[in-house]
C-alpha cells in the first residue's frame, strides 16, 4: 500500500510538493528567462510559507505517528507516509473494484486484529462498504470521509485542505 511510481496522489505530501514547486520554478525560469527573478522570489515566498505550515502540521499530527487505518484506496498513500500512519488494509481488492463479501470478511478479520484508529475513504467513493465494516468492528474505529483533493479554486485551497485532513485525523485518534 506504499505509493509507487504510478500513484498520482503526490499532492497529499507537502514535502513532495516543495520538490514539485522547485522543479516547476526551475523549468518556468528556463522557459521565461525575463521572469526569472520574479519566479525565484515567488518560490522563496512559497518555500517560507510551506516550511511554516509543514512544521505546524507535523506538530499537530504527532499523535498520529505509528497509528493504523483501513482505507478504500491509495488516494492518501503519500499522506500516510508523511505522517507515519500505516494502512493495514484496503477495502478495494484492486483499484476501482468494489469489495466482494469475501474480501470484506478478510478486511474485517484483519481490522479486528490490527485495531485501526479509523476507516478512511475519499468523499467520491461509495461509503457503504466502509460503513458496514465500521459497524461490524468491535473497536468501532471512526469512519472518515475526506475530500481526496482541494474542492475549490481559492489561492489557499490546498493549505485549507491539509488543515482539514490533519484536524479530522487527529480528532479520530483516541
Amino acid at each position: 500500500m506504499v505509493p509507487d511510481k504510478g500513484n498520482p496522489h503526490v499532492h497529499a505530501d507537502p514535502q513532495r510538493m516543495l520538490l514539485v514547486a522547485r522543479a516547476l520554478a526551475s523549468r518556468f525560469a528556463a522557459l521565461a528567462p525575463l521572469e526569472k527573478n520574479r519566479i525565484e522570489h515567488n518560490l522563496k515566498a512559497f518555500e517560507s510559507t510551506m516550511t511554516g505550515k509543514i512544521q505546524a502540521w507535523e506538530q499537530l499530527a504527532r499523535p498520529l505517528k505509528g497509528r493504523t487505518v483501513i482505507t478504500q484506496h491509495a488516494s492518501f498513500g503519500y499522506l500516510w507516509l508523511w505522517l507515519g500512519i500505516t494502512p493495514v488494509a484496503d477495502l478495494e481488492p484492486k483499484p476501482g473494484i468494489p469489495p466482494t463479501p469475501a474480501h470484506l470478511a478478510k478486511t474485517l478479520q484483519l481490522g479486528q486484529s490490527k485495531r485501526p484508529m479509523a476507516i478512511v475513504i475519499a468523499q467520491h467513493q461509495d461509503p457503504k462498504p466502509a460503513k458496514w465494516l465500521s459497524g461490524q468492528m468491535s473497536n468501532s474505529p471512526a469512519l472518515l470521509i475526506l475530500p481526496a483533493t482541494v474542492t475549490d479554486v481559492q489561492a489557499d485551497a490546498w493549505f485549507r485542505w491539509f488543515d482539514l485532513l490533519i484536524s479530522r485525523l487527529v480528532q479520530a485518534a483516541p
